[in-house]
């Protein structure tokens, strides 16, 4: 199964006035220089994960906070003065709890100019996109009024048009099995194995109507993930994490299925026996299959930390 297009950066351009910046000076002059530490953290993350914006969600002020050596208390504060003072839009920060900007969102297409597509969500562009070519636009959505404000997961009905009929929006919620693309029920099937498997692996009692649960998982099966993608990153977690008393809390949904699951899928490791998924089973039992084994060798080299 082919898998999703990078949306993130390798690297990102630091302005050679970025001191100057009038919104850096406040921030500087109001939280100390621990605020501008906090703030290139917060950029790195926005240009590697999705390129032009970040969702800021619970767990956010403690990533960053243990990632930069400060309290949550002044990663929150910062982040609170940068959008009171427009260094991230207000606005979006308010409706959709993401973190992004004109001049972020500039240099991310500037940056992805040569790539052959591009996939953005339109409800969170602050640019007109009209120019590029590469484009393609995703649109925030629910089965009410079009927009889905749950700051989660994103529903989106891919398009190249600039807006989506409501009646092509409902036809895309029953896809036909024969496009080889997963229909509503096999969708809730997946969810249900996935939940069942996590606890399975840590104890939990995770449950699979859960709607945050349910659409992280519904949202990385849009993306082109299927089930063992899905216990392939489970395992593996469980096994780096559920004896580390500091990260087995994050052997939870939000952060398995959230938008590092294809950075966890891929992280490089040289597994034994023929089927990955299982050799990571017998790797967490200690287990064999006796035969001849085959090396797996996945080359993609991606963080394990959730924090950094």
């Amino acid at each position: 199964m082919a898998r999703p297009l990078k949306n993130g950066l390798d690297y990102y351009p630091l302005n050679v006035d970025f001191f100057s910046d009038i919104k850096v000076r406040r921030l500087l002059k109001a939280g100390g220089s621990q605020s501008i530490s906090i703030l290139i953290a917060l950029l790195g993350n926005i240009y590697r994960d999705e390129g032009y914006y970040m969702r800021w969600d619970n767990d956010m002020p403690f990533l960053i906070a243990d990632l930069v050596g400060v309290t949550e208390g002044a990663v929150m504060e910062t982040v609170n003065k940068a959008v009171l003072i427009g260094f991230f839009h207000a606005g979006l920060f308010e409706r959709y709890k993401i973190l992004t900007s004109k001049g972020i969102q500039a240099r991310y297409l500037e940056a992805v100019s040569r790539r052959r597509q591009v996939f953005l969500i339109k409800n969170y562009l602050l640019l007109d996109v009209n120019v590029y070519n590469n484009v393609v636009l995703d649109e925030v959505i629910d089965s009410d009024n079009g927009v889905n404000v749950d700051n989660n997961s994103v529903n989106v009905c891919r398009s190249t048009q600039s807006k989506v009929k409501e009646s092509k929006v409902k036809e895309s919620k029953v896809v036909n099995t024969l496009s080889g693309n997963p229909t509503l029920e096999s969708k809730k099937n997946i969810v249900v194995e996935v939940v069942e498997f996590l606890n399975q692996q840590t104890g939990a009692r995770y449950r699979a109507n859960t709607p945050k649960t349910r659409r992280l998982i519904e949202t990385r099966i849009k993306e082109g993930f299927g089930l063992d993608d899905f216990k392939i990153v489970i395992a593996k977690k469980s096994k780096q994490w559920l004896h580390d008393p500091k990260m087995s809390k994050y052997l939870r949904p939000e952060t398995l299925f959230g938008t590092k699951f294809e950075g966890y899928l891929n992280e490089s490791e040289t597994y034994r026996l023929s089927d990955p998924y299982a050799a990571l089973m017998a790797e967490l039992e200690g287990g064999d299959d006796g035969g001849e084994p085959e090396t797996i060798d996945v080359s993609y080299v991606a963080t394990s930390d959730p924090r950094v």
